[in-house]
């Protein structure tokens, strides 16, 4: 568990502050701005060949901005930015990775209130009401499957949730062990009583979302319900017999970026939060690395969601603050971590 997951447990109640208004800026006098500081320190959770691309791309079209990033898993990065706010020198400018870790931050105080002026182009729910936050892309998490392996255990393929309810999947579905998130999200939508359900059919847990794909992969398990859709649509592409569900209803996560509340370079922070979010960053990630945008103007790739006929409901970042509620009612549904 990371530092600032701790600090959450310990939250009853944090008041953020009301949005002020923010004034329009244009493209110009933003990139302007950026290019007085110069550079901009980008911390980010994602795989390092991903970040490469991106930093690549913005220091192709800004060279006058140099951006340097540095990959961490998800859970280090509030530990860092906590660590170094501690220590008085805050080195990132701009943060991005799990919903909950970045959230997190802005009940510590320790992000910037900013809202790009980009953020008018999003899906509302990827717009955070008190200014801290913003959606990069989308984590659909569908029901997924290996047909070869449910054809060998003489299964038929599941459609939803309840589905995963029958005796006939004891034991054969997997669970991410630690996807609070998730868990939070399902709790507002189908309601403790299936998820009591689920849990008395011996779902199987692994940590982290990358095990589970293998494991589906590899036959481990012919069922999950905690791969990334677009693991599972790469996993596709590479001819492995995985098939992806958007049950009624998909659970959807933010990967969210905000800006330290000390940056070194703010207005350079600034640009290039805006540029993250832009039509022209969504659809250069969303083809090269199959992320769902958060923008409604950057088609989706419909073998991972398909918005004329898939309905998402997504996670609310600022459920953060109940991290320690989420946590308890997952790992007592479930009887796992220790409870």
């Amino acid at each position: 568990m990371s530092c600032i997951h701790k600090i959450l447990r310990g939250l009853s109640y944090c008041a953020v502050g009301s949005l002020a208004l923010f004034p329009k800026v244009s493209h110009a006098d933003l990139q302007a701005d950026a290019q007085k500081d110069g550079e901009v320190v980008w911390y980010v959770a994602m795989l390092p060949t991903e970040a490469k691309a991106i930093a690549t791309k913005f220091n192709a079209e800004y060279p006058d901005i140099h951006l340097t990033y540095v990959v961490m898993r998800s859970n280090q990065i509030p530990i860092r930015i906590t660590t170094e706010m501690r220590a008085g020198k805050t080195n990132a400018d701009v943060v991005s990775s799990s919903a909950w870790d970045v959230s997190g931050l802005a009940f510590t105080h320790s992000l910037m209130k900013y809202r790009p002026p980009e953020a008018a182009n999003l899906t509302p729910a990827a717009v955070d009401k008190n200014g801290y936050w913003v959606g990069e892309y989308v984590l659909t998490l569908p029901l997924t499957y290996n047909s070869k392996t449910l054809a060998d255990e003489g299964l038929p393929p599941p459609k939803s949730l309840e589905d995963l309810t029958n005796p006939i999947y004891k034991g054969k579905f997997s669970i991410e062990i630690n996807d609070y998130e998730w868990y939070h999200a399902l709790v507002q939508t189908i309601g403790q009583p299936l998820l009591d359900k689920l849990a008395a059919n011996g779902p199987l847990f692994r940590d982290g979302h990358t095990t589970m794909m293998n494991g589906l992969i590899d036959g481990e398990f012919p069922i999950s319900l905690g791969v990334f859709g677009y693991k599972a649509y790469a996993a596709q592409t590479k001819q492995y017999p995985i098939v992806l569900v958007n049950a009624n209803p998909t659970i959807a996560e933010f990967q969210i970026v905000g800006i330290t509340k000390d940056a070194p370079h703010p207005s350079a922070a600034k640009f290039f939060e805006n540029w993250l979010i832009s039509q022209d960053a969504e659809m250069f990630v969303g083809i090269k690395f199959q992320r769902t945008p958060t923008r409604d103007d950057v088609p989706a790739m419909t073998g991972i969601y398909d918005p004329a006929k898939d309905k998402l409901i997504y996670s609310d970042p600022n459920a953060a603050v109940s991290y320690a509620k989420y946590e308890t009612g997952f790992n007592k549904t479930f009887h796992v971590n220790g409870q």
